[in-house]
This record gives C-alpha cells, structure tokens and sequence, in this order.
C-alpha cells in the first residue's frame, strides 16, 4: 500500500517541476525606460498634494479622472497652465 503523504509529495515535486520555468519567466520581464510624470492640473489638486484623482469633482478632472466628470453639477471652464522647457 502507497503512503498517502509520498503521494502528496510526489504530487507537489511534479506541480513545482511542471510550473517553475513560468515562475522564472516573469522575473525576466522587459523595462521600458519611460517616465509618467503626473502633474497636477488645478490649484485644489495641488493643494491636496496630487491626491486629486479621488476626490475630482471640479472642472479640472477632465485631465486628472475623466471618470469624475460625472460628479460635476454646475457648468465650470478650467484654467490649466503647463510650463514648457524651450
């Protein structure tokens, strides 16, 4: 009669044999250099140190959270400045 436990390990030998080149595959993933730089697009969002994208709910969430766009109840026009490096 087979002990029930050199089944198991015999079973979770073959598993990690089995599955542990997929494991090794992800750790040798591709980076690509490239650097989201997320600028804050209203004074309210400054003021709440970037942390605007769950609380949008003025006219300037267009850029931060689209989704937010829902949450407007009055008619607002944004006044976004960007500075750019010339």
């Amino acid at each position: 009669m087979v002990n029930p436990h050199t089944v198991t390990i015999a079973a979770v030998t073959f598993a990690i044999l089995v599955w542990a080149p997929y494991a090794f595959a992800q750790a040798a993933a591709v980076q690509i250099p490239l650097q989201f730089d997320y600028l804050s697009p209203g004074a309210r969002s400054l003021g709440m140190g970037g942390a605007f994208i769950g609380a949008s709910d003025d006219a300037s969430t267009a850029y931060a959270n689209p989704a937010g766009l829902t949450r407007i109840s009055t008619r607002e026009i944004p006044q976004l400045s960007m500075a750019v490096d010339a």
